[in-house]
């Protein structure tokens, strides 16, 4: 072939256009192109500097060009293609294009019965890896086919319950995908792949409704695909990330671990096991994992932002910082990298750089959280209705998160709409309770839940709820914050100031309900005390 393909191939697989006059055929495009995503990235296991961008980044950015990915996420090739239907076939064009100077590098095309869309996916696959110079061997050939069906229309369901999955948070399209899933399922009882696809639209149906009893069909269906093969990552990591969102984290690390087993590349299955390791306390083992994901793809830059968030929540602040500017240099056009960032300069007590990092992730991209993380500056302004105006916003597009809630209902306190505050307390107690319901033993949530009661007056329950988050996680910075606001909400300013250690001074000055504390001789003392140097 005249055209080089680059040693180092980072790739990103753009939506499948559909050039044919058959509207149907859009979802059966949207699923094929989420399924050459993750069959590809399977592949990642047994090639060197190589990787493939995630299909939920890709939808999460609404990338849909090649300079999009490019600018994005860092990617110097990409899989741009086609369908349309011919009589009774189907036409897949494949072109590979160079991304950083956008030029076609190579083409395929792959032509079968459209009663046989199976076929499509692989022979598919099987031209961009001829396209990327890759060799396929015997057992890269055998993943190809792994928890799949041989039945077209079982397989076409799928497809286009993949298509409704991608609508991010959205309960009808979840519920379309669960439909789609389930009559694929009845057509082939021993599809693995359906039966986690379906287990998976539960779960995010559940963290979209709070309905607790999607948590059991999830369960239910995920174990049905690990009984049909256990050979599966995708099947272990879901069962993970569902036995860790109920709490039950040593059962999380054991699937996790079977899906590294598997596919030692798989980066969802690094982060989940990381996050249970956290949830249980245990951080030199959460940081080691989040670092044998970087060290596998030190050029990608999802492992980076994983530590970062880590870091983040731990109060390693510095550190934190440091990650998120490498996903930054990474990845310079990604408006949730630049959001990331801002979060980590804020609790660095850095708002002026904080503030810039959010501007520019909005001008990036409108998203609901970027507008929650504005608020939060607004708020530190004292620009109370502003802030409470961009709540507003975030809740609009996420009005399941507790915390929103809870945030809008003190940015509503101190602008002095005292009656709406305290509805709003009382939603954000309901939103994090059904949180709870899951996972009994998340010490945010709990921590949380004490805060809140305490700012609507109920000191019982106010008691109850931070000292149960102490006493699962003291070692969590929002737990220690949550700790120091609400004692001194409730007049307890000794047990406030006990609480207090170095990484909360900032943040501790820039809250308005704890202005009274800052002011406090005990305080200024203990501020002095852990400034002093380690003898």
């Amino acid at each position: 072939m005249g055209n080089q393909v680059p040693e180092k191939k980072y790739l990103a697989v753009l939506p499948i256009e559909n050039i044919s006059e058959n509207p149907e055929l859009q979802a059966i495009c949207n699923g094929l192109a989420e399924m050459f995503s993750y069959k590809l990235s399977e592949l990642e296991q047994y090639q060197d500097s190589y990787w493939v961008t995630p299909a939920s980044e890709m939808r999460r950015e609404r990338v849909a060009s090649v300079t999009q990915a490019n600018e994005l996420f860092g990617v110097n090739l990409a899989i741009s293609s086609s369908i349309q239907t011919l009589q009774d076939s189907t036409r897949l064009i494949l072109e590979l294009v160079d991304a950083d100077n956008i030029r076609r590098l190579d083409t395929e095309q792959v032509m079968v019965s459209s009663e046989n869309l199976t076929a499509l996916e692989r022979e598919g696959v099987k031209a961009v890896l001829r396209m990327l110079q890759i060799e396929i061997n015997p057992q890269m050939d055998k993943s190809l086919t792994e928890g799949k069906t041989v039945n077209g229309e079982a397989y076409e369901l799928y497809l286009k319950g993949l298509s409704a999955l991608q609508g991010n948070g959205n309960g009808v399209n979840l519920e379309q995908a669960i439909t789609f899933f389930t009559e694929a399922a009845n057509i082939d009882s021993e599809f693995a792949l359906v039966y986690a696809r379906l287990g998976e639209a539960y779960w995010r149906m559940y963290e979209t409704t709070g309905n607790v009893e999607l948590v059991t069909k999830a369960e239910k269906v995920l174990q049905k695909a690990l009984d049909i093969d256990a050979q599966l990552a995708p099947v272990q990591t879901l069962l993970g990330i569902l036995k860790s969102g109920t709490g039950e984290q040593e059962e999380a690390i054991t699937h996790f671990s079977q899906a590294i087993e598997i596919d030692p590349t798989y980066n969802s299955a690094y982060s989940g096991m990381a996050r249970a390791f956290e949830q249980q306390g245990n951080s030199d083992k959460a940081i080691s994992t989040y670092l044998r994901a970087v060290n596998l793809k030190p050029d990608y830059w999802a492992g980076y932002k994983d530590l970062g968030v880590y870091y983040l929540n731990k109060g390693d602040i510095p550190e934190a910082i440091t990650q998120f500017q490498k996903v930054v240099e990474l990845t310079p056009k990604n408006g949730t990298a630049y959001s990331n960032l801002g979060v980590a300069y804020y609790y660095n007590g850095q708002y002026v750089q904080a503030r810039q990092m959010f501007e520019r992730s909005l001008a990036l991209d409108k998203d609901p959280l970027t507008a929650n993380n504005l608020a939060g500056i607004y708020y530190w302004e004292g620009s109370y209705r502003e802030a409470a105006d961009m709540y507003e916003i975030a809740l609009a597009g996420y009005s399941d998160r507790y915390e929103i809630w809870g945030n809008l209902a003190a940015a509503y306190e101190l602008s002095g709409q005292h009656q709406e505050a305290r509805k709003t307390y009382f939603m954000a107690i309901e939103k994090a309770l059904a949180q709870l319901e899951v996972n009994a033993e998340a010490p945010d949530v709990v921590a949380d839940l004490g805060a809140y009661y305490s700012d609507i007056g109920d000191t019982t329950q106010a008691l109850t709820y931070i000292e149960r988050a102490l006493t699962l996680n003291s070692d969590n910075l929002r737990v220690r914050q949550r700790a120091v606001s609400t004692y001194e909400k409730l007049g307890m300013r000794e047990q406030a100031l006990g609480w207090i250690d170095v990484t909360m001074l900032s943040d501790i000055e820039s809250q308005p309900e704890l202005s009274n504390l800052v002011e406090d001789p005990r305080y200024l003392d203990r501020k002095e005390e852990l400034a002093l140097p380690e003898k």
